[in-house]
């Protein structure tokens, strides 16, 4: 689940090294809200399960 967060940090300096500060703060912003919705997602489907068994 940190590879996502990885690649896009990764990508987010490539676009520093062109001189894209803000492409860098908005990737970095998304991919982790998008970490964010997929931990609570998953939290929720875990006590989803818990609850069913």
């Amino acid at each position: 689940m940190f590879i996502p967060f990885l690649a896009a940090a990764a990508v987010a300096a490539a676009f520093a090294q062109l001189g894209a500060m803000s492409v860098k703060i908005a990737i970095l912003t998304s991919a982790l809200n998008t970490m964010f919705l997929i931990a609570i997602a998953l939290a929720v489907f875990a006590m989803w399960r818990l609850r069913k068994a």
